[in-house]
């Protein structure tokens, strides 16, 4: 008895100490990879009647398939950032015969994890790519057209 009670004081350790090691890793700014998926969203924001051609893969040969996106749409998937913390994401996107594009939509090494902490969402306009900065909210160009 003294046994079994000494094997689950241990495991209760363990997973204090666990823990207390992920919110002193999320309190330095640090992707938290361990805890919550992180969630991309691509949206069409072009203008009605425009469909979006989206083709997004991962780095490491995750292929996302082609998407078609309504005006008004959009895609989104989920992922666990990598213990590494090189998780990348990117998309080739291209709509009304103009030339296709190739962005990245999440960055791991960048520091991505620190302004979109599960809500990594991207919206394509017709002058650019803005990304959602979830700890601000407010909306960052990073792609120009």
């Amino acid at each position: 008895m003294l046994k079994a009670l000494a094997t689950v004081a241990a495991a209760v350790l363990v997973m204090v100490a666990t823990n207390m090691l992920m919110v002193a890793v999320q309190g330095e700014g640090s992707v938290n990879w361990n805890i919550h998926p992180t969630v991309v969203t691509i949206q069409n924001d072009l203008s009605p009647n425009t469909q979006l051609f989206a083709h997004c893969q991962s780095a490491d040969g995750h292929d996302l398939g082609v998407h078609y996106i309504r005006f008004a749409q959009n895609i989104h998937w989920s992922f666990r950032v990598n213990r590494h913390v090189t998780t990348l994401y990117s998309c080739a996107i291209r709509w009304n015969n103009l030339p296709q594009k190739n962005i990245t939509v999440y960055d791991a090494a960048a520091g991505e994890g620190t302004v979109c902490l599960s809500k990594c969402i991207r919206s394509v306009k017709t002058d650019g790519v803005y990304f959602f900065n979830e700890i601000r909210g407010t909306w960052d160009k990073r792609y120009s057209f």
